[in-house]
């Protein structure tokens, strides 16, 4: 899920180092992506929801704040949550 983040001041912006803009062109990418920008943007973003940098989409969240309500907030948790039960 293509999310952005919490400013800490009451507004969003692009998880880690990514602006408003390059989260606004990937969230408008063809999921039939050919064009090697567009190729390169999923796999950086990819690289960064791997990282714990962007969120990982929760089972359920707070239509308002985008925070999870049910489910590990970042792909890392997600993954020690899994761990711990296999």
């Amino acid at each position: 899920m293509v999310s952005p983040v919490s400013d800490g001041h009451g507004g969003w912006k692009g998880p880690g180092s990514w602006t408003q803009e390059q989260l606004a062109h990937l969230a408008g990418i063809n999921l039939t992506a050919l064009d090697q920008v567009d190729i390169q943007y999923i796999a950086d973003y990819a690289d960064t929801w791997l990282a714990g940098v962007a969120p990982n989409q929760p089972l359920r969240m707070d239509a308002d704040t985008l925070a999870p309500k049910l489910g590990p907030d970042t792909f890392p948790g997600a993954l020690a949550a899994w761990n711990a039960i296999t």
